[in-house]
């Protein structure tokens, strides 16, 4: 990742803090939406684990 990319993200989350920081009403939106999409994630790996990748470290295991 280059300097200028990491230096944008580390600017964006800091900004980001503050205004979570000073404004409860966009933390509880934002908590409320991370919920739901790992939660959402979660059920997506779930389901497509097995079925396309299988699990790498019980093969190694088998080896």
């Amino acid at each position: 990742m280059s300097q200028k990319k990491v230096d944008f993200i580390i600017n964006n989350t800091y900004f980001l803090k503050d205004v979570l920081l000073n404004n409860k009403h966009l933390r509880t939106k934002l908590y409320k939406l991370i919920k739901t999409e790992v939660k959402s994630e979660k059920e997506v790996v779930k389901e497509k684990v097995p079925h396309y990748w299988g699990n790498p470290l019980k093969e190694q295991l088998d080896e």
